[in-house]
C-alpha cells in the first residue's frame, strides 16, 4: 500500500470514530434528558406534597 493509500485508511478510520463518538455522545444526551426529566418529576412531587 502507498502512502496516499495508508493515509485514506486513516481517514476512513478517522471518519468511523467520529461517527461511533457522535452516536454515543447523542445516547448520553438523550440519556441525561432521562434523568433531568426524572428528577425534576420527583421534585415536583415534593413540591405538591407541600402544598
Amino acid at each position: 500500500m502507498n502512502r496516499v493509500g495508508k493515509l485514506k485508511s486513516h481517514f476512513d478510520q478517522a471518519s468511523k470514530d467520529i461517527d461511533l463518538i457522535e452516536k454515543s455522545s447523542n445516547k448520553i444526551g438523550n440519556r441525561s434528558e432521562k434523568i433531568s426529566d426524572l428528577e425534576l418529576g420527583n421534585q415536583e412531587k415534593i413540591k405538591d406534597s407541600n402544598v
